[in-house]
């Protein structure tokens, strides 16, 4: 049986999900900052984009 090794890749981020490997780099959204960021294998992120705080509007709840 071999064992494997486990390190942090990357950190300092909230609450990151959907990751994907594209293009040689992991990209992962930040659930909380509202960042997508993208990772290469040496551990250098770069950020993708920042969305602002989307408002919602009250008149899609109204039947």
């Amino acid at each position: 049986m071999t064992t494997k090794e486990c390190s942090t890749f990357i950190s300092g981020y909230d609450f990151l999900e959907a990751p994907r490997w594209h293009d040689g780099r992991l990209w992962i959204s930040d659930f909380y900052t509202r960042e997508v960021i993208a990772a290469d294998m040496d551990g250098k992120v770069e950020k993708i984009v920042s969305f602002r705080q989307a408002r919602v509007d009250e008149n899609i709840f109204r039947l």
